[in-house]
């Protein structure tokens, strides 16, 4: 939850240096510039940074991913794991023949 919103989803001004230490710890920025950078910041939500567009001093949005980014698939997990691989380990199945024509 913000540190402008209260209970029920109502905004209420920053009145306090903790809301302002919170939101100083994002990336700020107003309507015109949210605007303007959408796509920007649409980059900065994904990649797991906050971002808070203020209407003057009063945030009214916080642009942030709704799933956590995923972490690169790691393709050599098997690497040094597989000690030997027949040489017709892709040929047909005997059990199978009947389906594969």
């Amino acid at each position: 939850m913000s540190p402008a919103s209260c209970a029920g989803g109502h905004q209420r001004p920053i009145d306090s240096v903790h809301d302002l230490v919170y939101i100083a710890a994002m990336t700020t920025v107003t309507i015109h510039q949210a605007k303007t950078h959408f796509s920007r910041l649409i980059d900065r939500a994904l990649s797991g940074e906050e971002v808070v567009v203020m209407r003057g001093r009063e945030p009214v949005i916080v642009l942030k991913p709704i799933h956590t980014p995923r972490t690169k698939r790691r393709l050599s997990g098997a690497l040094g794991m597989i000690a030997h691989m027949a040489d017709d380990f892709d040929a047909p199945l005997p059990d199978f023949r009947e389906y594969s024509s």
